[in-house]
């Protein structure tokens, strides 16, 4: 039996998901940035949308406590299936006892909680911890409040990423994130910048945006000025940094979204193909940083020819399209129900 929703989300997933890849493959950076950086913040608002939809619908205390549990337990469950199946290759690329036993366990329980352990698997954690942040604070906090106060926060992870260039120049503030950055990791790939992403999925799904997004002519307005905002404020700091890739820009909290407001009015039935894309995307997101990390070390030893992100792109993309193939096949199978878990 087919799920009830709306298919434009496993669509979006699913292009996301390739978006990321082209990230990690370093593909055609001249052309693709700054866009590509806006699949990791509509992943989260997405994500948050769905399950704070859940949340208000809950009618007590229980329930609501009930649907953060589920939530929390579906995406440990994901996060242990993808350690498991990449801790090889995981130690050897985090090295985490190079420097001692004690040295090894804080350094993992840091990547584990605040950074990645397997390549990307941040995203899994910092939208487990941020969520269960925003939805303490809900009832307690105001959700212009709440936005205004994650906005600040991710203003400060934009100062470790794209605005690194101009903190950098100060050397007690150099030494003061350096120091953050060794106990708490970097605040652009952590719960940090998740908090504002979950706060936007939970502004939409409490209608808070229902007046600035009230028509499509509103939302697709404000997506071009932000878009060109964007694209301006890339260049800016292109210039000043000799650098183009950068998980924070300030322009992408108003595109993503502008774009998650034109997104969530489309709407396509499920099917087949849809259902598997969902599926599909979850484990392409959470395979593919691994495969490319190994395709880096062990084919070219680090030192990339040209051809390399291509390479990377389409064959760590056709791997990773062919193992869901096989993992929604073989799940189907009493013995081998414990793939369920990969998505």
């Amino acid at each position: 039996m087919l799920q009830k929703g709306n298919a434009i989300f496993d669509y979006t997933k699913f292009i996301m998901a390739i978006m990321v890849l082209a990230i990690h493959s370093v593909l055609l950076p001249e052309l693709l940035y700054p866009w590509l950086r806006l699949a990791v913040p509509l992943f989260f608002i997405i994500s948050s949308y769905f399950f704070f939809k859940k949340y208000r619908n809950a009618e007590s205390r229980k329930e609501r406590s009930a649907t953060i549990k589920r939530f929390i337990i579906r995406n440990m469950q994901l996060y242990a299936f993808w350690f498991i199946v990449m801790l090889i290759p995981t130690i050897g690329i985090r090295k985490w006892f190079s420097g001692g036993i004690l040295s090894g366990i804080l350094s993992f329980l840091r990547d584990f909680f605040f950074s990645s352990t397997f390549v990307a698997s941040w995203y899994i954690m910092a939208s487990v911890i941020a969520v269960i942040i925003i939805a303490l604070l809900s009832g307690k906090i105001p959700n212009v409040l709440l936005l205004c106060g994650s906005f600040i926060i991710y203003l400060f992870c934009c100062a470790f990423s794209g605005y690194e260039f101009f903190f950098r120049n100060s050397l007690s503030l150099s030494s003061v994130m350096d120091g953050y950055i060794k106990i708490m990791a970097e605040p652009q790939m952590s719960f940090t910048v998740a908090l504002f992403w979950v706060t936007l999925g939970k502004c939409f799904a409490d209608g808070t945006f229902d007046a600035i997004f009230s028509n499509m002519t509103k939302k697709i307005t404000i997506a071009v000025i932000s878009a060109i905002l964007l694209l301006g404020e890339w260049l800016m700091i292109r210039y000043f940094s000799g650098k183009m890739n950068y998980d924070c820009l300030i322009a992408l909290a108003f595109l993503s979204p502008a774009l998650f407001a034109i997104i969530k009015d489309i709407t396509l039935p499920v099917g087949k193909l849809s259902v598997f894309l969902r599926n599909a995307s979850t484990i392409i997101y959470a395979s593919h940083g691994t495969v490319t990390a190994v395709i880096d070390k062990v084919i070219f030893n680090y030192d990339l020819p040209y051809y390399a992100p291509y390479l990377k792109f389409f064959g760590v993309g056709a791997l990773c399209l062919c193992a869901s193939v096989a993992i929604l096949y073989f799940e189907k199978f009493k013995i081998f129900k414990f793939l369920k878990y990969s998505h």
